[in-house]
C-alpha cells in the first residue's frame, strides 16, 4: 500500500486536496521542462496550512 492509500484509508477519504498555485505548468531549464510554483500565492498557502486556517480565506466546513 502507498502512502497516498494509506492516508485516504486513515481519513476514511474524506480528506481535502488542494492544488499549489502555479506560474509556469510548463518552465523550460537546461534539464527538461518542470513547474514552477507561484511563490507568493504557495508561501500564502503553506502559511495558512502552518497556522491551521483554511487557505484562500475561505471559511472551514
Amino acid at each position: 500500500m502507498g502512502l497516498f492509500d494509506a492516508l485516504r484509508k486513515a481519513t476514511g477519504g474524506g480528506g481535502r486536496r488542494l492544488n499549489v498555485p502555479v506560474a509556469d505548468p510548463d518552465l523550460r531549464t537546461s534539464k527538461g521542462s518542470a513547474v514552477k510554483w507561484d511563490d507568493r500565492r504557495a508561501r500564502a498557502l503553506f502559511d495558512a496550512l502552518r497556522e491551521d486556517r483554511p487557505p484562500g480565506g475561505r471559511s472551514a466546513r
